[in-house]
């Protein structure tokens, strides 16, 4: 069969007395039959569901894809001609308060063909028959408006009130007049549009500056319920039959409109071409984007279709395209700026999802707290709601293997003395790899009664005098808290308190000198005391540990809470023991307790933590040689980053938002303990020759389930330079 355009033609005498409410379908170009042949009385062919899809062109152009979001539960009224009832594309897809409000009865058969053609681009049914719908499970409203071909605008008014008393969220008009409406059919689609109906009418197909009525409406229309459409061609030029946007182009919008496959009478499927075409795409569409979000009014989704169409012509919205081609994939995503809702209403307090993140270090059981903080709804700027994953990102604050190798100093460094044999002045500068302080630097001031007093800038390893003034050269070790601290100023002192027993003190302030400045605040106190003997150290210290803004590394901001003024108290106990042969062992175990405020936010409540970390090393001290000012040693050690040994957080989250606006809330009891524990083996070198004051580091190392996870265990090497000067 041969799908013909349609101009309806008045009876001659019959109705001359009715010429003034005539309107007409906005016409059809020729089509041509694109299935076998078929009646009505068999079947259109099966195909597979990928061909069905590719058959209607038009989708691609829109950017469709088949998703969840098809159309159930959502009417769309098509006030038209008809439709063929039995074409197996629309099974089951029209609404039972179809009507024909032309005739006043059920009689929707369609003599004219163009609203089967219509209803096809809406709604036909995904079901391995050749074609599918912009909408394909949606409910159709067939409103047939003519009688004996002639459409009269009294049926208009009448479909419109019919739609309107049966809550229709959308009308689609594929028709047009050559003149204006009178003021009752405007009125009532006015009324309709008030109480939050979409009305999506064709352009025309006449190639004007403007659209035709009722289109034309959309120029002035004050309720931003109504959208123009015109018609482009797949290369997305303006077709040269569609009327262009003109001063409706604040409501104009285009959508494929030439050589479309859609369904047509006696169970067949054409090509159609036309703004009747075009306007059913972004009633689809439409439709598409309700069944996701059921609370959007008509001029939201108006609104909607016209701020994501895509941009063609003249940059912006113009007299041509107006806003552009409809973009449904983009529709769907969300529009303006995001935010996470904190309370039980869309309307409650928010932050924006851009100014909330989530940071844990690797200390907490990461993944844990991802997998709790999966689905997070979001609301954007139409309170339509998404769910997203902010995963936390996992933080270096405990170093990896390879890092806290390089913090610590070079092996064999010699002292400069300056002054009187009595008093010893030492200044070392050590490059670092870290970006925020690349440069440590530390002096150290021994007196005549053995105090030591030393100021430095870097990371806390800069700092380690010993009580004659010169660093611990053999300390493998370093306490895991001070690891949270990042780049500090630091100023502290040891004294002697007998012949083998010693105080000391230290106090720390993070400081990047850095362009791009720590998000880290803190502070430390620690307080030590020590015993020494040629065999045998012992040292015990403690303190405090002071975020402004973070806990043991952890970090929220916006929707997911606030750390505030948080606090850790810790104790350290370290041991050397001599063996024999140049042999030595060191060890020491870290305990800290941390006591969160409550963030308040996804993050809602923390308990309080237990946390350990650990260090062992058995060194070899001049194992090649040991004379003449060269020195080496071989150590092999095994250590426990900072880990939370115990303690919980309660994660609330908004999971799913209600029509009437009511914000549904998870909660969960997560624990902040990883499942698993980051073991670092590690065999370094080091060698140094005072002659030429040079010195070299090399480091071979592998941590099973680094950042306490399970995985597969990372390898770290390591070479270090010094050179004295």
């Amino acid at each position: 069969m041969q799908l013909r355009s349609f101009l309806i033609v008045l009876p001659a005498l019959l109705f001359l007395s009715a010429c003034a409410e005539t309107l007409k379908l906005s016409e059809l170009s020729g089509a041509s039959t694109t299935s076998n042949g078929s009646s009505s009385t068999d079947s259109l062919p099966t195909v597979d569901l990928a061909s069905e899809r590719r058959t209607n062109t038009g989708l691609m152009q829109i950017r469709w894809s088949a998703s969840a979001f098809d159309g159930a539960g959502v009417t769309v009224a098509v006030v038209d001609s008809g439709i063929d009832v039995d074409h197996e594309e629309f099974a089951g897809a029209l609404d039972p308060n179809s009507y024909n409000v032309a005739s006043s009865n059920t009689d929707l058969g369609d003599q004219l063909g163009h609203g089967t053609n219509v209803a096809g681009i809406i709604g036909a049914r995904e079901n391995y028959k050749g074609l599918v719908g912009v909408a394909p499970n949606v409910s159709l409203m067939i409103l047939k408006t003519d009688r004996n071909g002639t459409i009269f605008e009294s049926s208009i008014s009448r479909a419109f009130r019919h739609a309107d008393e049966h809550r229709a969220p959308i009308t689609n008009l594929s028709l047009v007049s050559n003149r204006d409406l009178l003021g009752g059919t405007i009125e009532v689609i006015r009324d309709a549009m008030q109480t939050g109906m979409l009305v999506v009418g064709a352009a025309g197909n006449d190639g004007l500056a403007e659209p035709s009525w009722p289109a034309s409406f959309a120029s002035f229309e004050g309720q931003g319920a109504i959208l123009a459409v015109g018609s482009v061609n797949a290369d997305g030029t303006i077709s040269s039959f569609s009327n262009r946007a003109g001063s409706a182009k604040a409501m104009y919008l285009v959508a494929p409109g030439e050589n479309i496959v859609t369904t047509s009478m006696e169970g067949n499927l054409s090509l159609a071409s036309g703004t009747s075409v075009a306007a059913p795409f972004v009633s689809g569409a439409a439709a598409v984007l309700l069944m996701k979000d059921p609370h959007l009014s008509g001029a939201d989704l108006a609104k909607i279709l016209l701020t994501t169409a895509q941009d063609l012509g003249t940059a912006g919205v113009d007299d041509i395209y107006g806003h552009g081609l409809l973009d449904l994939e983009a529709a769907l995503k969300p529009v303006g700026a995001t935010r996470i809702v904190t309370g039980a209403t869309v309307d409650s307090s928010a932050s924006a999802t851009s100014q909330s993140s989530v940071s844990f270090s690797s200390s907490y059981n990461s993944g844990a707290l991802a997998l709790a903080l999966q689905d997070t709804l979001v609301l954007d700027e139409y309170d339509r709601s998404y769910l997203v994953s902010p995963v936390p990102g996992l933080k270096a604050s405990d170093l990896s293997l390879l890092e806290r190798w390089a913090t610590r100093p070079v092996f064999g460094f010699r002292q400069s003395e300056v002054g009187q044999s009595l008093e010893k002045l030492a200044l070392e500068l050590r490059f670092s790899e870290s970006q925020d302080a690349p440069i440590n630097a530390s002096l150290t001031h021994e007196g005549a009664n053995g105090l030591v007093l030393s100021a430095a800038y870097g990371d806390l390893a800069a700092w380690n005098p010993g009580l004659d003034g010169s660093f611990k050269t053999n300390s493998t070790l370093q306490n895991n808290l001070t690891r949270l601290q990042g780049p500090s100023l630091v100023l502290g002192g040891a004294l002697p308190l007998s012949s083998h027993w010693s105080s000391s003190v230290r106090f720390a302030r993070s400081l990047s000198l850095s362009n791009e400045q720590s998000s880290l605040d803190t502070s430390s106190f620690e307080v030590g005391l020590h015993y020494g003997s040629p065999m045998f150290a012992l040292g015990v210290s403690g303190g405090q540990l002071q975020e402004a803004d973070s806990l043991l590394g952890a970090e929220l901001t916006g929707a997911f809470g606030t750390y505030d003024d948080e606090r850790s108290q810790y104790v350290s106990v370290q041991a050397q023991r001599s063996l024999f042969a140049g042999l030595e062992l060191e060890g020491q175990v870290s305990l800290a307790y941390s006591q969160a405020s409550q963030p308040g936010g996804l993050v809602a409540q923390q308990s309080h933590m237990l946390s350990t970390g650990f260090d062992a090393a058995l060194i070899k001290n001049g194992l090649l040689v040991e004379k003449d000012g060269r020195r080496d040693r071989l150590a092999l050690g095994l250590a426990q980053p900072l880990r939370v040994a115990s303690g919980q957080a309660i994660i609330d989250k908004p999971s799913a938002r209600s029509l009437d606006g009511q914000i549904v809330r998870e909660q969960q009891l997560v624990d902040l303990s990883p499942e698993a524990r980051q073991l670092d083996l590690s065999l370094s070198y080091g060698a140094f020759d005072t002659q030429f004051n040079a010195g070299l580091d090399l480091m071979a190392g592998l941590s099973f389930n680094p950042g306490h996870v399970y995985a597969v265990p990372e390898l770290s090497l390591g070479l270090r330079y010094k050179r004295e000067f």
